[in-house]
């Protein structure tokens, strides 16, 4: 089991039509032997009056997989007046299942108290509402719905290194520590092609799954602070 949090990704959206997301498959040994506190994707998105969030783990799960009962899986909001300016109020949808994989989601009210609440058995497509109807909430093995071209991935980074290693002028790296390939366009060229397979990328997820948890969440709940929301993703060890 995991003991320290982990910190998949944060992802920023203004609540008008749009969709954000990030992606981390497969991490290091000690996250690999507890796949199901391994987060793969987050998603975020708004449509109409919602806020969807869907949070993967497992990655390459199959019909064996199930998420802990030892594990809290947690989305964390923010809200904000501004594009990227700082949180003024921030929300947690708390999420745990017992052994039977019934699951329990608590949605803070930015404070000290729970503004809303939803639990039962959520693998059914249609998912479970709280009592408010304000959270609805799906949890179960699905299609892994992240698009991603290993090879392309590959290929790419035994390329980078390579120039890095041999080719790089430093004085041509960034104050970030990033080469400037604008002053290598032919280098930027191979890479682009590399990565989409000169045109012929597959998806090496197209038979895998995973499992999901997938919040839909009423604005009002979330955007205290501003109807600019930032979304990250952690999973934990339960202390009860």
């Amino acid at each position: 089991m995991k003991r320290s949090l982990l910190i998949m990704a944060a992802v920023a959206t203004t609540l008008v039509p749009a969709a954000a997301s990030a992606a981390d498959h497969l991490d290091g040994s000690a996250v690999q032997a507890s796949p199901e506190a391994d987060v793969n994707d987050l998603y975020a998105w708004v449509d109409s009056s919602t806020l969807k969030l869907i949070m993967t783990v497992s990655p390459f799960a199959d019909a064996t997989s199930s998420f802990s009962d030892e594990v809290q899986y947690v989305f964390h909001i923010g809200s904000a007046p501004m594009p990227l300016a700082a949180p003024t109020v921030k929300v947690d949808v708390l999420c745990q299942f017992d052994v039977a994989e019934n699951i329990q989601c608590w949605v803070s009210d930015g404070e000290a108290a729970v503004a809303d609440y939803v639990t039962g058995d959520a693998s059914n497509s249609d998912g479970i509402k709280s009592m408010s109807g304000d959270t609805r909430v799906f949890a179960g093995l699905v299609d892994d719905p992240f698009f991603f071209y290993l090879k392309g991935f590959t290929d790419t980074r035994d390329t980078v290194l390579t120039f890095v290693a041999d080719t790089l002028n430093m004085a041509d790296v960034n104050a970030a520590g990033c080469p400037d390939l604008s002053k290598y366009p032919g280098t930027s060229a191979a890479l682009v092609g590399l990565l989409n397979g000169n045109g012929t990328a597959t998806n090496t997820f197209a038979m895998a799954k995973t499992l999901a948890i997938s919040i839909e969440l009423n604005k009002a709940l979330v955007t205290k602070g501003g109807q600019n929301v930032s979304v990250w993703a952690s999973t934990n060890q339960r202390t009860n």
